[in-house]
This record gives structure tokens, C-alpha cells and sequence, in this order.
């Protein structure tokens, strides 16, 4: 005869087998997932032996190869920055000197009592001798001395320097003026060189006391 509590001890022995089985299931997961971890990790730090020397050598000098490239094309680079600024500069005294020069032959003295001017006729290819005229100042006369150096390249007025690096320098008259009172115009050229660069201004003052 089967008796009730067997059934009672059946019963409770097989929810406990159940319990025990789903958490011994749960815990074999957990140790294989950790194990599995533990092994990659393992692994992934085994082959994590850094650089040979080889590869550190072979690098440094391709980094010494690329480093040697920018530094020839950046002293290039400063060079021809350096270049064109110097002949910038140089053109800007030249406009300067023109605007000087414009201020004085503008107001040339064209009366007849003017003194005589020397400048080159229009037919002249390079500077000969000083060039002179007299500009007026209000009522007074100032007698003007163009003056140019070729072998320090320097244009002055009155012997003060007016500009640098000047190659070549013209100061011609009109083919009509054969004397101060028919003078009308004076065409002006003046060419700056800095190096291998060069730069022409050439302007035509008219003259205001006509």
C-alpha cells in the first residue's frame, strides 16, 4: 500500500531537483561565458608585443624622408615670399620717387626768364648726365638736379637719395620744345631690379605753368 507521505516526499524532491537543475544551469553559463572572456583576453594579450626595433627603425626613417621634403619646400617657400616682398618694396619706393619727381616737374618755371633745362629727347635710350630745371616754389625758383648712379644703382634729387635698386632711369623732353617756354611735357622711366625681377614705371607729366 502506497503511503500518502511518499507522495508528499516525492513531490518536494522534485521542485528541489528542478531548482537545483535550472540553477546549476545558470551557473554553467556564467563559467563558460567568463571562461570564454578569460581566453580571449588571454589571447589578445599574447599576440600585444608592441613594435620590433625593425619596424620602429624603418618608420623613423621614412619620417626623416618626409620630414627632409617639407623642410626643402618650406625654405622654397620663404625664399620666394622673401623675394617677392623685397621687390615690392623696391617698386613702392620707385612710385614714390615718381610721385616726387611728378611734384617738381609739374611746376617747372616756363617763363622767359626760366633758367634752361637739360633733359634727354624722346630719341634717348639710357641716362647721360644730370638732368636740371627749375620748378617753382610760390614766386621763388628751385633749381632741381636729377642725379643717377649706376653703379650704386640710386636716383636722387638735389643729392638726396629718392630710391634704390634702379636699373635704369630716363627723363625725356617733348620732341616740340626747343627751348623752356615751349616745354609741354616730360615723359619719365624708371625701371627697378631686385634680383632677377624687374618692374618699368613710366608716367608723362604735364606741365601746369603753361
Amino acid at each position: 500500500m502506497h503511503d500518502f507521505r511518499d507522495n508528499i516526499h516525492c513531490g518536494y524532491d522534485a521542485d528541489k531537483w528542478e531548482l537545483l537543475s535550472s540553477n546549476a544551469k545558470k551557473f554553467r553559463y556564467r563559467r563558460n561565458f567568463v571562461h570564454a572572456f578569460h581566453l580571449w583576453h588571454c589571447k589578445i594579450m599574447k599576440n600585444n608585443h608592441g613594435f620590433s626595433l625593425v619596424e620602429i627603425i624603418c618608420v623613423l626613417v621614412i619620417l626623416g624622408i618626409l620630414g627632409a621634403f617639407a623642410s626643402v619646400g618650406y625654405v622654397r617657400f620663404i625664399r620666394l615670399y622673401s623675394s617677392i616682398k623685397d621687390v615690392d618694396v623696391a617698386i613702392q619706393q620707385g612710385q614714390i620717387a615718381m610721385n616726387r619727381l611728378f611734384t617738381e616737374v609739374t611746376t617747372i618755371d616756363t617763363t622767359a626768364t626760366a633758367k634752361p633745362f637739360v633733359l634727354d629727347t624722346s630719341a634717348a635710350t639710357a641716362y647721360s648726365t644730370p638732368y636740371k630745371f627749375t620748378s617753382l616754389d610760390g614766386s621763388a625758383g628751385v633749381d632741381n638736379v636729377v642725379s643717377y648712379d649706376s653703379s650704386t644703382k640710386i636716383l636722387s634729387l638735389n643729392s638726396v637719395p629718392l630710391c634704390e635698386n634702379v636699373s635704369a632711369f630716363l627723363m625725356q623732353k617733348d620732341d616740340s620744345a626747343t627751348g623752356v617756354a615751349n616745354l609741354s611735357y616730360v615723359t619719365t622711366k624708371l625701371t627697378i631690379t631686385v634680383g632677377s625681377k624687374s618692374q618699368m614705371l613710366s608716367s608723362q607729366f604735364t606741365l601746369k605753368n603753361l
